[in-house]
């Protein structure tokens, strides 16, 4: 576990032996790194600290183990993984992990089985593959791919979501927008599960099977949304149904501001009785 200071200029990083455990430190400069960062081998994690001012944009393919991870710490910096990689492969990560307000661009493709976050500002392209995201700070914006996130905990800090879920969780003050990248994506995203407790979504999506609204401080504002989605089932707070205007306590469909519906089939509600005619809060 060895500590290295990247000479600023070094484009190619396989004369620096890094090893299970190591830490990198970037002080200073943009540096464009073109060879010699292949970690798939390592099964533990690798971190890189940035030095405020500085910059690493990959211009090959950047690999982490299946077990390992790759920690990115700071009070400032910028990592850029780019689509034009010179190299054969893709971007691997069994882990990323983001601390510090440090800047992660990644726009070349590839997977990320988990994103773990507390700070700083992520950008994930609409060609990699995200399975997991775990975050509890920071801005992240997710672009769309036709495969879904398996898990999103979505803990705290802002951002959107441009891709299906298959099972959300929206807590801690944390807020996402769900929305279809219209530009890519040939259908509307939608949610298998997804649970708000003291969270807000804005929803912009395709059909939800299962939304639950567990606290008195959910928030999911529907009213503006474009395309018509069906929700199959809510359980919610009454306050919380109340406040996002959800307030067809049988089941029903609702109109948004421009004309589209969302029909659901089941509410069930807990806490309380949902008025007729509740006032929307946007609190």
């Amino acid at each position: 576990m060895a500590n290295i200071t990247v000479t600023p200029g070094l484009s190619d990083w396989s004369s620096l032996g890094i090893l299970s455990g190591d830490t990198l430190f970037v002080n200073q400069g943009v540096q464009q790194v073109t060879a010699g960062v292949d970690l798939s081998a390592l099964n533990r994690m690798v971190n890189i600290y940035f030095g405020p001012e500085s910059a690493l944009v990959f211009t090959v393919p950047l690999k982490s183990g299946t077990s390992g991870s790759l920690i990115v710490q700071s009070s400032g910096g910028k990592l850029i993984t780019q689509a034009a990689c010179t190299g054969t492969g893709s971007n691997t990560f069994a882990k990323v992990i983001v601390q510090g307000t440090t800047q992660v661009v990644d726009s070349g493709g590839g997977t990320w089985t988990a994103l773990e976050q507390s700070n700083g500002n992520v950008e994930i392209a609409e060609g990699t593959i995200l399975t997991s995201i775990k975050k509890t700070g920071g801005q992240t914006d997710i672009g769309y791919n036709a495969t879904a996130v398996t898990t999103l905990d979505w803990l705290g800090g802002g951002g959107s979501c441009r891709r299906s879920i298959t099972t959300g969780t929206v807590a801690n003050g944390g807020s996402v927008t769900f929305a279809r990248e219209v530009i890519t994506a040939t259908s509307s995203i939608a949610a298998t599960t997804l649970t708000v407790y003291s969270g807000k979504v804005n929803w912009y999506g395709g059909a939800i099977t299962t939304l639950n609204l567990n606290s008195v401080d959910s928030r999911f504002f529907w009213q503006d949304m474009r395309e018509s989605v069906t929700v199959g089932t809510i359980n919610g707070q009454a306050a919380a149904l109340a406040k996002s205007g959800l307030t067809a306590a049988s089941g029903g469909t609702l109109t948004s501001s421009f004309g589209a519906t969302v029909t659901f089939t089941t509410v069930n509600v807990f806490g309380g009785k949902v008025p007729e005619y509740a006032t929307v809060g946007w609190s």
